[in-house]
């Protein structure tokens, strides 16, 4: 999520080949924001926070999970990750051989 972000340089703008125009909204709404980085220590820091944000995030739900609704809930709600993942891989395969 963070690529277009990091990727997008104001100076670039001119010799990047033309977007869809979602695309260009878009990127002109980062330009003007002040959200595009220009060096790599500010990159390195967006994708340190982003993911420290993240691994708060989780830490606090595990510690709901675990402290408050207990582990017993996981053997009723839980659903099988690795068989989404597959399904999801197969179908994207498919749809690149097909299309």
């Amino acid at each position: 999520m963070l690529v277009p972000i990091l990727l997008h340089s104001r100076d670039a703008e001119s010799s990047a080949p033309a977007a869809p125009a979602h695309h260009a909204e878009h990127f002109d709404h980062i330009a003007r924001s002040g959200a595009a980085f220009s060096t790599p220590a500010e990159c390195a820091g967006a994708v340190a926070v982003h993911t420290l944000g993240h691994l708060l995030v989780a830490g606090v739900v595990a510690m709901l999970i675990y402290e408050k609704l207990g582990l017993g809930l996981l053997n009723k709600a839980w659903f099988n990750l690795d068989l989404m993942w597959l399904v999801a891989l197969m179908a994207s395969g498919v749809l690149v051989l097909a299309g």
